[in-house]
């Protein structure tokens, strides 16, 4: 920071007239600004810290916690003054450097140390007293206790402030448990600023702004609260949390990614801001984040006159739990905040009687969802979200009956004013209002919505050729971008931008380095996975990606479910491997599961293990599928999935009929990497290029509708190969028998002849096998037969002569 003299004409206020005014005295520099003695308080030390932006927007924090409020009336300046200061800027524009291993590894130290001391301490006692959270909690949180004497050899980002009171440590972990930041907690009441920060880690680098909070008994529905200290309360209570530190980094899409990533699938996240002005923001704020990400939000209602949750709970612990599991279940889907609520974005509808009736309750619950809702059977409710229609939640499904409940009550309200509590109206009102308010009343009225809203589930996904991502939705015949729309209907979304011209140089190299020996390879991997992402399936394909280990195969398909997670599913062993008693019909949750889903990575089978024939040939035909999950209506929906499978052995198969062999294709991986060729930091460098591979995958559709997979040479070797080992009647077929157009063999006389090979080869899959066994095989191998005097006879083949017996 540059000091020069005080501008004295007073258009702006520079830099330096502001440090002087602030208290003037000894000025230090700090990382990314100055230190100067804050007017608030009078210890006489450097402890407000004073930076500049380059906008001209001036920060200021006191170490020592005295707030910004406090520090402007003390040195008479307003709000106003810290904006549009001039100078030069300590501070850039530039986005956060990522935390570097360094700091991690050093906080990690001291998290280790402060919480080596939780047991028996003071902060023990805070935490169970102030937010419930008992030991045992507490050592899963990886809490700590802190009295200013906590050491550790690596750095010490602790600031004066916080070293001066005893606190309670509360790392801020990642979804892997990892600490990313951290806040102190006074908990002596001594100390003006309850909650208080690590110092940054390194100029332009800053702590996470969300902090996870769970434990193993932890639901998987996610409180969002303002600070740590509700986050704690709501674990507490069973759930689990992520703090996010107030509503300025709320507005961050980047904070919503920290948020988002690494939660469990399809969680329920739960705005739970204080109940304040400052609180509403918050959660407005981060609503508008994640529903921009397409994740399922609604908004906990604090009771009027508590301000958070940590209040709530002090107000009475016996109950707390109890109150913040109905409050919940009951709490709306987040909805935008309308800039011009006197102008409403649709027409509401002119109130009606209440009717008391079932169908009149739905047609009110529709007036609420309006054309953004769809009912599907067997699949469930659908909301439109912006960018594709999701599946709402059972919770979201029953706010809508609750929305309905409130809306009556509202209303129930103006008929008892209008007509008074002894009329007819008021009774027969509250009679309907108090069975809308009750389990009947709403599975009854939602029930009547699914058929006032249904929609065939062939209604949604029907066009292959469009994938939706965070900025649009990309036509793949052309990878043009264009707009989000309603009448898309399409269900599944990838949550990053398409950026056409990015670039993935290290997913290059890493194709040309497992496929060293075939230049064709990278080039058909590409059209194959673009042939993926499209939901086409005229090529009936199933990918075998063999090979033994170490040979990049796992990283090849694991990245590609992780850069393709909005459109990816996953089969368990169970459902690939074969079953004697495989019923298409039977519940399958498994198949119920891949509907829209476009890459299907199915579970490697163990050694000796069959597949599942059938059910790759149902999967991959094209054709219609009848799926039920647990507990839920059949639906019938068209599959759209590549079927992708990594493994070290080649399945188990028996068939030999063109149907399968024809889908097959086996992709050789021969590569075998050395513990000194490996690079540990691969996986995480792919990631970090997932936009180019997006770009490459969608280049990949574009080729594919452009020129189909067209097989390298190696592939269709490597299936032929496959299918001949795998044909159990190989050395009979051809060997004692030999295909010949014109001949003709008893098919007695060939069932004799098959026992005799079996018994001299010992080939111990068919020694269970009957003459229908045998027929049967022969069929699918394409040998006809056909009746004649002397009984049936096979036609194509006929017995080897003794030098075709040798030769094969």
């Amino acid at each position: 920071m540059v000091h020069t003299p005080t501008d004295q004409e007073g258009k702006t206020l520079h830099v330096d007239a502001l440090l002087q005014r602030l208290g003037g005295g000894a000025v230090l520099e700090d990382r990314g600004g100055v230190l100067v003695t804050c007017p608030a308080h009078g210890d006489g030390r450097p402890s407000l810290f004073v930076s500049l932006k380059a906008d001209g927007r001036a920060l200021i924090h006191c170490r020592a916690g005295c707030s910004t409020d406090a520090v402007l009336t003390a040195a008479g300046l307003r709000t106003a003054d810290l904006f549009g200061v001039s100078g030069e800027p300590t501070l850039s524009d530039a986005p956060p450097v990522e935390l570097d291993p360094g700091a991690v590894a050093a906080l990690m130290q001291y998290v280790t140390a402060a919480a080596a001391r939780l047991p028996g301490s003071q902060s023990a006692v805070y935490a169970f007293e102030r937010f419930g959270v008992t030991e045992d909690m507490g050592r899963e949180l990886q809490l700590g206790h802190d009295d200013g004497t906590v050491t550790t050899r690596g750095r010490d980002f602790r600031t004066q402030a916080y070293t001066a009171h005893p606190r309670l440590v509360v790392p801020m972990l990642d979804w892997h448990g990892t600490p990313r930041g951290l806040q102190g907690r006074d908990i002596a009441g001594k100390c003006p600023a309850r909650w208080v920060n690590l110092a940054s880690p390194a100029e332009g680098m800053r702590w996470s702004a969300t902090g996870v909070f769970r434990t193993s008994g932890s639901f998987d529905t996610v409180l969002v609260t303002e600070g740590p200290g509700d986050a704690l309360t709501a674990v507490s209570a069973g759930y689990t949390a992520v703090a996010v530190r107030g509503s300025g980094v709320a507005r961050s899409e980047r904070t919503a990614r920290e948020l988002v990533d690494g939660a469990p699938d399809g969680a329920l996240f739960v705005l739970a801001g204080d109940n304040d002005r400052s609180g509403r923001e918050f959660n407005d704020a981060l609503g508008a984040q994640l529903a921009a990400l397409d994740v399922q939000v609604c908004v906990l209602a604090i009771p009027a006159g508590i301000k958070d949750l940590a209040a709530w709970r002090a107000a009475g612990p016996g109950e707390f739990a109890a109150a913040l599991h109905t409050a919940v279940s009951d709490a709306p889907a987040w909805a935008a905040v309308d800039p011009t609520p006197t102008t409403p974005t649709r027409p509401r509808r002119e109130r009606v009687p209440m009717e008391g009736t079932d169908i009149a309750n739905a047609r009110r619950a529709l007036d609420i969802v309006g054309k953004d809702t769809a009912y599907v059977d067997g699949v469930g409710f659908l909301t439109w979200t912006g960018k594709v229609w999701s599946v709402m939640s059972a919770t979201r499904e029953r706010a809508i009956g609750h929305r309905v409940a409130d809306a009556m009550t509202a209303e129930l309200a103006e008929i008892r004013e209008r007509f008074g509590d002894e009329s007819n109206a008021y009774k027969s009102a509250l009679k309907t209002t108090r069975r809308m308010h009750m389990d009947s009343g709403i599975r009854a009225a939602l029930e009547h919505l699914r058929t006032i809203t249904g929609h065939e589930v062939e209604d949604f996904d029907a066009h292959p050729h469009l994938l939706t991502f965070a900025n649009g939705t990309v036509d793949l015949r052309t990878g043009r971008l264009r707009a989000h729309a309603r009448d898309d209907r399409l269900t599944k979304l990838i949550r990053q931008d398409f950026d056409p011209d990015a670039q993935c140089p290290r997913w290059t190299q890493f194709l040309a380095e497992i496929f060293p020996d075939d230049a064709e390879l990278p080039a058909y991997m590409r059209r194959l996975i673009g042939y993926g992402i499209t939901g086409e399936t005229r090529e009936h394909a199933f990918a075998l990606l063999y090979g033994h280990g170490s040979n990049g195969k796992s990283v090849f398909v694991n990245t590609l479910a992780d850069v393709l997670r909005g459109i990816t599913g996953h089969v368990s062993q169970a459902a690939v491997a074969y079953q004697r008693s495989y019923d298409p019909g039977a519940a399958n949750p498994a198949l119920a599961a891949l509907r829209g889903v476009r890459l299907a990575v199915l579970s490697e089978l163990s050694e000796g293990l069959r597949l599942n024939e059938a059910l790759l040939k149902q999967l991959t035909a094209g054709d219609p599928v009848t799926a039920r999950e647990l507990y839920k209506g059949i639906f019938t929906f068209q599959p759209t999935a590549l079927m992708l499978m990594a493994t070290n052995y080649r399945p188990d198969v028996r068939g030999q009929d063109d149907g399968f062999w024809r889908r097959t294709r086996l992709i050789p991986f021969t590569r075998s990497f050395s513990d000194a060729d490996k690079d540990p930091a691969l996986s995480r460098t792919l990631l970090a290029e997932a936009p180019g591979i997006l770009a490459w995958a969608v280049q990949g559709a574009a080729e594919w509708y452009a020129g189909g997979l067209r097989e390298p040479a190696s592939v269709r070797a490597a299936v032929a190969e496959y299918r001949q080992q795998s044909d159990l009647l190989d050395g009979f077929l051809p060997g004692v028998l030999v295909r010949d157009p014109q001949g003709t063999i008893l098919q007695k006389q060939a069932w004799d002849m098959f026992q005799n090979w079996r018994d001299e080869e010992q080939v111990m899959q068919v020694l269970r096998w009957g003459p229908r066994e045998f027929a049967r095989n022969l069929e699918s191998r394409k040998v006809k037969s056909v009746r004649a005097n002397a009984g049936k006879k096979l036609v194509g083949v006929r017995a080897a002569r003794p030098d075709e017996i040798h030769a094969g």
